[in-house]
C-alpha cells in the first residue's frame, strides 16, 4: 500500500507539471503539434488545480472540521 501524498507534495508536483507545460507547450505550438488555444486551455486548467490545492492547504483545518463535524480549536 502506498503512503498518502500530502497536500504540500501534491502542490509541489502540480507546480512542477505547470513549469513543464509552460516551457514545453510554446515549442509544440511553434511546430504545429498543438494549437495555441489548446495550450492555453491545458495550462489554465493546471493553474486552477494549483489554486484549488493551495486554497485547500490554507483552509485545511476548516475543511477537516466540516468533514468530521468537529469544532475548530
Amino acid at each position: 500500500m502506498t503512503k498518502p501524498i500530502s497536500l504540500a507534495q501534491q502542490i509541489d508536483e502540480v507546480e512542477h507539471e505547470l513549469k513543464l507545460r509552460e516551457s514545453t507547450y510554446p515549442g509544440r505550438v511553434r511546430t504545429a503539434k498543438m494549437r495555441p488555444g489548446e495550450a492555453e486551455f491545458h495550462i489554465a486548467r493546471m493553474r486552477a488545480v494549483l489554486a484549488t490545492l493551495r486554497w485547500l492547504q490554507a483552509n485545511e483545518a476548516v475543511v477537516r472540521a466540516a468533514v468530521t463535524n468537529k469544532p475548530i480549536n
